[in-house]
């Protein structure tokens, strides 16, 4: 059982102390990761399908990185990223 930490009845810390906490805070990282990858996933894909001369270009936002990345390239590590999310989220 987690401990927590109460106050005025509402829990402010809940610390995670048996191995199924901690199975559960990771399967919501890895599916949060699978959540969100997966759409830039398809918006690479989609910009792949409508605009194809698109992909070599730069984003035009900063020269920081992921900012100034290819669509391409963000669309290989999102898809990389919901690809592992997912199966540490269900594997786990």
């Amino acid at each position: 059982m987690a401990q927590q930490l109460k106050y005025h009845g509402r829990v402010i810390i809940r610390v995670m102390n048996s191995r199924k906490d901690k199975n559960d805070m990771t399967s919501v990282v890895a599916l949060t990761r699978f959540v969100f990858g997966s759409p830039v996933w398809v918006y690479v894909v989609t910009i792949q399908v409508t605009y194809g001369a698109w992909l070599s270009e730069h984003l035009p936002y900063a020269n920081v990185f992921p900012f100034n990345s290819r669509p391409d390239d963000l669309g290989m590590i999102a898809f990389a990223v919901a690809v592992v999310g997912f199966c540490f989220g269900k594997f786990n």
